[in-house]
């Protein structure tokens, strides 16, 4: 089965009656928002990354990922795609040249400001520090002040 095929029957299962039972609506695109996750603590074995904050603040078509405890950041390219309006994939791009995807956060609304995230990488594509497995967390999502 293809993977993002996987990861959206996953999403779809795990989180739908949540889901269902509380109407939300993520936004049309994610310029000017910041996200704000943690990784589950349960998927510590498997991402250096799990139990600390990192916050995403999207440009038009880029932004910036940082984490909230050592500070470290690298900026990317994505592109977001709302599947269903409770459903939403974030494909990222860290070679600007080629544009192959690194990896796909998939959202799943629990609200229209918080959700469950699921990350999942690239088969054939492996960058150090970055997991290789599948992993969850929970986000919030706001709007920038301008």
């Amino acid at each position: 089965m293809n993977n993002w095929v996987r990861l959206l029957f996953i999403a779809l299962v795990f989180f739908h009656v949540e889901a269902v039972s509380k109407q939300c609506n993520l936004p049309q695109n994610l310029e000017n928002y910041t996200l704000l996750f943690r990784i589950s603590g349960m998927s510590y074995k498997v991402s250096p990354d799990a139990m600390v904050f990192r916050e995403l603040s999207f440009l038009k078509y880029s932004f910036e990922d940082k984490s909230l405890v050592t500070g470290k950041h690298f900026k990317a390219k994505y592109r977001y795609q709302l599947f269903t309006p409770d459903v939403a994939f974030i494909d990222v791009y860290r070679d600007e040249i080629s544009m192959v995807r690194q990896y796909r956060n998939v959202l799943v609304c629990q609200s229209d400001f918080i959700g469950q995230l699921i990350y999942t990488p690239e088969m054939n594509i492996s960058i150090p520090g970055v997991s290789k497995s599948q992993i969850t967390g929970k986000y919030i999502l706001r709007k920038h002040k301008n």
